[in-house]
């Protein structure tokens, strides 16, 4: 993939989209969203809290290495969340597209203040 004479991407498409997934996670009470957040940082997991909604990067995930893999994780995230009395009313994997990486890797760089 060229863009503006510079190559920002060369192999095939699963590398392009590997490690680009993402994970949604909510609960029944958007109080709880802290001790959701807590609870899946000490699984060694960075999340942010957007739109009501915790959004995890599962591009680092090191579950995801292990047998198992993604289904181990989110299991162990649900019966982690019960356990400290968290109803999960989504948990969800949304996968990467070509689109999205694609505007990712081609997007312009912002300046503020530019028309």
């Amino acid at each position: 993939m060229i863009e503006h004479g510079r190559r920002v991407f060369q192999g095939p498409t699963a590398r392009l989209l590997a490690g680009h997934d993402e994970l949604t996670l909510a609960c029944e009470n958007p109080a709880d969203l802290p001790r959701l957040q807590a609870l899946v940082a000490r699984r060694g997991l960075a999340a942010t809290v957007g739109t009501g909604r915790l959004h995890v990067a599962l591009a680092d995930a090191p579950a995801l290495d292990t047998p198992g893999g993604l289904t181990h994780l989110l299991g162990e995230i649900n019966r982690a969340a019960m356990a400290e009395q968290v109803t999960l009313v989504e948990l969800s994997v949304t996968r990467a597209s070509l689109e999205n990486r694609y505007l990712a890797l081609t997007a312009e760089p912002t300046t503020e203040g530019a028309r």
